[in-house]
């Protein structure tokens, strides 16, 4: 386990061991969930998994969005080198 400390901006950092196994790169949605005594974190990397979290009255137009999933896709790839990155330096 490793503790992290709250910032007076409400922040913690995720450690870099947790943001490669988890797939988490710069602007990654992640959806907070609270659980007993616990609070659980959970990414949110498609765009079906994002239903609800826009307004409906707004129409995004479709370049957009396939813009959001190359956006993904592309942090993925750059997550997946610096994974391969980190373990030859092992």
């Amino acid at each position: 386990m490793q503790l992290m400390t709250l910032t007076t901006k409400g922040q913690v950092t995720i450690p870099i061991e947790a943001r490669i196994r988890h797939q988490l790169a710069i602007g990654t949605k992640i959806a907070f969930f609270s659980d007993g005594d616990y609070l659980k974190l959970k990414p949110v990397s498609d765009l079906i998994s994002l239903r609800g979290s826009v307004k409906q009255n707004k129409n995004i137009p479709l370049q957009k969005l396939i813009k959001l999933e190359s956006d993904t896709a592309e942090k993925q790839a750059v997550l997946e080198y610096l994974e391969r990155v980190i373990n030859m330096n092992q």
